[in-house]
């Protein structure tokens, strides 16, 4: 469920909760309250129901730095062992200084923007995941996917760095398996 929202025009019922839209993972409840407490009260009740989602906020965020840890190891050793920072990172679009803080965290890493990740690997010359490429089978079906859940392009690419670093042992022949990344990548 969503935060509550005063809503202009009458609801038929007590609440009415809208069906989730794949842009917006979580419903939204339309609720009238009369005062401040009986708002309070409705965000306390949102809160009890949602108390796990919140609570695993500090796992998710850790299973998503285990996940990038590899790859920010080897991208901070390659960056270690280059001989012209400055070169390099300019190439990439940043400072030698903005380079080094996105390798100290694999958190940063890991809501870096996909190009400025890419384009970084790609100078260090570290691969991105086992794969780097796609079949053509795989390809077909990344855009089925893209196309059937109407991803835009910063959203299909996230979801392709994604699979390229955690799909190493998945058929990526289906659009299924596609839309499981992408409900993955929301889970984390």
């Amino acid at each position: 469920m969503g935060p509550l929202h005063e809503h202009p025009d009458p609801v038929p019922q007590h609440r009415r909760t809208q069906p989730p839209d794949p842009r917006h993972p979580h419903p939204i409840t339309f609720a009238r309250y009369t005062d401040e407490e009986d708002l309070r009260l409705r965000v306390q009740e949102w809160l009890e129901a949602n108390r796990p989602a919140i609570q695993n906020g500090p796992q998710r965020r850790s299973n998503r730095k285990l996940a990038f840890l590899p790859f920010t190891a080897a991208l901070s050793q390659a960056w270690h062992r280059s001989f012209n920072k400055t070169d390099t990172a300019a190439r990439v679009g940043l400072r030698p200084a903005a380079v080094a803080s996105l390798l100290d965290s694999p958190a940063r890493l890991a809501v870096a923007p996909f190009a400025t990740v890419l384009a970084l690997a790609n100078e260090l010359g570290v691969p991105i995941g086992r794969r780097t490429d796609l079949r053509l089978s795989q390809a077909r079906a990344f855009v089925q996917a893209a196309d059937a859940d109407g991803w835009d392009d910063d959203l299909a690419e996230r979801v392709l760095f994604y699979a390229l670093l955690r799909a190493s042992m998945r058929d990526l022949t289906s659009s299924e398996v596609w839309a499981e990344l992408r409900g993955e990548m929301d889970d984390e």
